[in-house]
């Protein structure tokens, strides 16, 4: 089960078995995009500019705001950008990332948490995406961009890159506008770029080290890894290298 996994590949591989599909939200929500012309260098100042927009054109309504961002400094640099304009002054804004703790984390995602009648504009990474279902939120601004684990088999690193979403981990961000009304998705990139995007997350078994896989694998007596029945074939650059760092240790 998940809300971004590429289904029917699984579906395949498991002999065509049925499949249920539940939506995730119950109401509408309108995607906006960028026009081209209109893309700046800076994704971090687009996203405090419609920020801004939407809690001034909305003063009066109801709505939090959520604002997808790649990684914990790119946050910070939100938070440092928007504290000083006074049109936020009676907006509470929330930052959520993984090295929170958990108490910090639970005041972002608490619709209650907040002074007096303030709107919340919660700040996040893709934790927000499908771990998290923050209520009362009506407005969502998407980046289009996370950081992403990658795994370099001739440096034998892994590492955090910045890389475009996925399109389905952008119609997951939509959706967390549309859970308790209907709402608006910003997405701070045109509708071209999204078209380009894949259509699926990049499997972890693509971006990771294979040393652990292969012990399994070798444990229950397979031979040849490459020939495995996966589910997705790793690349064979993967295999190899975690045979010769298996052979070396």
């Amino acid at each position: 089960m998940s809300a971004t996994l590429d289904a029917p590949t699984f579906q395949a591989y498991y002999d065509s078995c049925p499949m249920v599909q539940i939506k995730g939200r119950q109401f509408p929500v309108e995607i906006q995009y960028c026009p081209e012309n209109q893309i700046g260098t800076s994704f971090i100042v687009a996203a405090v500019n419609h920020a801004i927009t939407i809690h001034v054109d909305s003063i009066g309504e109801e709505g939090d705001i959520l604002v997808f961002l790649p990684g914990k400094s790119e946050i910070e640099r939100f938070v440092e950008l928007i504290t000083p304009i006074q049109a936020a002054n009676d907006m509470d804004i929330f930052p959520l990332h993984a090295e929170m703790s958990r108490a910090s984390q639970y005041e972002a995602i608490d619709r209650f948490c907040r002074n007096g009648n303030n709107r919340k504009c919660i700040v996040a990474t893709n934790v927000a995406e499908t771990s998290l279902t923050i209520d009362g939120v009506r407005f969502v601004i998407d980046s289009g961009l996370s950081k992403q684990k990658i795994f370099c088999p001739r440096l034998r690193l892994q590492m955090l890159e910045l890389r475009p979403i996925s399109q389905a981990s952008a119609k997951q961000r939509a959706g967390r506008a549309g859970r308790t009304s209907a709402g608006t998705c910003i997405r701070l990139y045109s509708k071209k770029s999204y078209d380009k995007m894949a259509p699926f997350t990049e499997t972890a078994i693509r971006c990771q080290s294979l040393d652990g896989a292969l012990l399994i694998l070798a444990f229950f007596k397979v031979q040849n890894f490459a020939d495995f029945n996966w589910i997705t074939p790793p690349e064979p650059e993967l295999i190899l290298r975690s045979i010769q760092d298996l052979k070396h240790w």
